[in-house]
């Protein structure tokens, strides 16, 4: 039998080829059979939305609006990145959409279906729209296979061998696979949050949200998660991220989301965003990372 943590076979020295940044980006998808988020709404002649979400209100403790009316649209395949000053409602986003927090007002809607319904509860969401936290979220009683087995294994019935090869694919993809044995204390800050990203893909989710997940390292450790991500985009994984880190999300967004006081204040493609945002508010964030001597 083989062993379900071997290395894959792969054509001597292929690795994932890194991502193009900007507009090159739907160049190389078009090269590569895949087609641009626009491109695929010409051709269909509609908007391939996967989730919806329309003027939602989310208030802490009966007067704290953490949000103010926020409506999104994320269409498959596409990158969306949700920028804005601490404090604006990003993260409290991310979250409402995957249910880890209620919302008072509007409403959520998945593939057309409102949620969460009968057929769709959260837990049921869950499995479709996974989420990265900043905060890794691992286990630390379990090595880093068992971290990874435990959703398939015990949510989804995915036999435990089927789940072990995929696991060792993806961390293999993620230059890990030497390390599926070791405890989360045995790994440095990037490594542990590349195996909470390939937790989050073992449930093989349509849609990812990815919630600062670089806020907690060191400079030298941000790129190392950022490549992971940056090579899933390059797969066409459909993704909402927030970020603080700038210069990553000119280089992923297929569109900029810029939030500020709990709403939505302007949305444009990333050259749009980063070299003429239309809004007062947005140029005065951007100014924040321009140092002059």
């Amino acid at each position: 039998m083989s062993d379900p943590l071997s290395e894959p076979s792969r054509p001597a020295g292929e690795r994932i080829p890194p991502r193009p940044h900007g507009p090159d980006r739907n160049a190389a998808g078009q090269a590569s059979g895949a087609e641009a988020p626009a491109e695929r709404e010409a051709a269909a002649g509609r908007r391939d939305v996967i989730l919806s979400a329309r003027d939602i209100v989310k208030v802490y403790d009966g007067e704290v609006i953490a949000l103010n009316g926020v409506s999104l649209d994320v269409e498959r395949g596409e990158v969306v990145v949700v920028v804005g000053p601490s404090g604006c409602g990003k993260s409290t986003l991310l979250r409402c959409l995957n249910g880890l927090e209620g919302i008072q007002e509007g409403s959520i809607s998945f593939e057309g279906e409102e949620i969460p319904s009968d057929d769709m509860p959260w837990h049921v969401v869950r499995q479709r729209i996974g989420m990265v936290f900043q905060s890794y979220e691992l286990f630390a009683h379990l090595d880093v296979l068992d971290n990874l087995l435990l959703g398939p294994v015990k949510v989804q019935g995915v036999p435990r061998g089927t789940a072990a090869r995929r696991a060792g694919e993806l961390l293999y993809r993620v230059g890990l696979l030497e390390r599926a044995r070791a405890y989360p204390r045995q790994l440095s800050g990037g490594q542990k949050q590349r195996v909470a990203i390939v937790r989050a893909l073992m449930m093989n989710p349509e849609l990812l949200l990815l919630d600062e997940i670089t806020a907690s390292l060191d400079p030298e450790m941000v790129r190392e998660v950022l490549d992971v991500v940056l090579e899933l985009a390059a797969d066409g994984m459909t993704m909402v991220i927030v970020t603080h880190e700038m210069s990553f999300a000119r280089a992923i967004a297929d569109r900029v989301v810029f939030m500020d006081a709990g709403r939505v204040v302007e949305t444009a493609s990333p050259a749009d965003f980063f070299d003429r945002p239309s809004s007062e508010r947005a140029r005065q964030f951007l100014n924040t990372f321009t140092f002059d001597r």
